[in-house]
């Protein structure tokens, strides 16, 4: 028999102790001795059993809903109860003048006790489905901390493989001004420590103001202007107001350097690329044209694009549109977010 069995036991013993207690008090102070023993002996004691027979029946066939059965056995239950508490009430006082109850006390005692039964059950089940909705929701917390904790850290190694890649494509952009003897060398230079100072700076933030980002990816164009000098017809326009918005650092770069990447070929008089990004309200658009310099473009998107997609997802599930295609032997380049 386990613990909680016998807890349970040892409260309905109690439970009925302090019954008797009550009432040999109560009459006691009312009536005399005997009659206050009496009563326990001949009206509590013989229900006692039919109060937990009925139980079963409870649980047995009214729980089940079979009603019919239910109501034929505690007719009988009652009835035969009831009988032995008149007839050990009689016999035992010797006379046939003094009632104890017959009948009427094991159907009140019943009716009382189930009643009370039934209190307490329900409260065991609310109490039972309420530890089971809170152990549920310290289980979903605990999954959505860990799946938000996989996002971050997935998070941090897509953004730190924006640097280095970053950093590597405008250091070969650099070391092209410095086989051309470029006089603007020194200016780009100048640039890249600033971007590089962004980056740092911005890379320790979650989101940066649009503010911010947007003279990033100014003073990255620059940066292609001065290597592109003749080579290409680059155009920046920027419409609407941020309002103090914020947004993911380095989220347009990907695409405005894909554009550089794949947009100029040797024919210097179709070169070009247009970036437009436009903020309305909360939704921030970011439109990317320009030519197609290497044919491969369209068969590889690189490891930016592919990290831009991945961090979309995390941070944006279901308030982002990327679209990526050719058109008219041209590329072109829409991301649309709700922020």
């Amino acid at each position: 028999m386990n613990s909680s069995r016998l807890n349970n036991i040892a409260i309905n013993i109690y439970a009925w102790l302090a019954l008797m207690l009550l009432f040999f008090t109560v009459l006691y102070y009312f009536t005399d001795f005997q009659f206050a023993i009496s009563f326990i002996i001949f009206i509590i004691f013989p229900v006692i059993l039919p109060v937990y027979i009925h139980f079963c029946l409870v649980d047995r066939f009214f729980l089940k809903k079979k009603f019919f059965k239910y109501s034929v056995y505690t007719l009988l239950l009652v009835t035969i109860s009831g009988f032995l508490a008149q007839y050990i009430a009689d016999v035992s006082i010797n006379t046939d003048d003094f009632y104890f109850g017959g009948y009427l006390n094991p159907l009140i005692f019943i009716l009382i006790s189930t009643g009370i039964k039934g209190f307490r059950d329900n409260l065991r089940n609310k109490i039972k489905l309420t530890e089971a909705e809170a152990a549920k929701a310290r289980a979903e917390s605990e999954l959505r901390y860990a799946e938000s904790r996989q996002a971050f850290a997935e998070l941090e190694f897509l953004k730190s493989q924006v640097n280095p890649h970053f950093l590597f494509n405008n250091l070969n952009n650099i070391y092209s001004l410095v086989l051309e003897n470029s006089e603007y060398t020194a200016e780009a230079i100048m640039k890249l420590s600033e971007l590089m100072r962004y980056i740092i700076d911005s890379g320790k933030n979650n989101l940066i103001g649009i503010d911010k980002e947007l003279d990033f990816i100014k003073n990255y164009v620059s940066i292609e202007e001065l290597r592109l000098k003749n080579k290409c017809v680059i155009s920046l326009n920027i419409q609407g107001n941020s309002n103090k918005l914020s947004l993911p650092p380095m989220l347009m770069l990907p695409l405005v350097e894909n554009a550089f990447k794949h947009g100029i070929g040797t024919d210097v008089k179709k070169n070009f690329i247009e970036i437009n990004i436009t903020i309305t309200g909360k939704r921030f658009e970011l439109n990317i044209h320009n030519s197609i310099g290497n044919k491969n473009a369209g068969e590889n998107n690189g490891t930016g694009i592919i990290n831009l997609e991945k961090r979309l997802r995390i941070l944006y599930p279901e308030s982002y549109m990327l679209e990526i295609s050719q058109n008219d032997g041209n590329y072109h380049s829409q991301l649309k977010i709700n922020l």
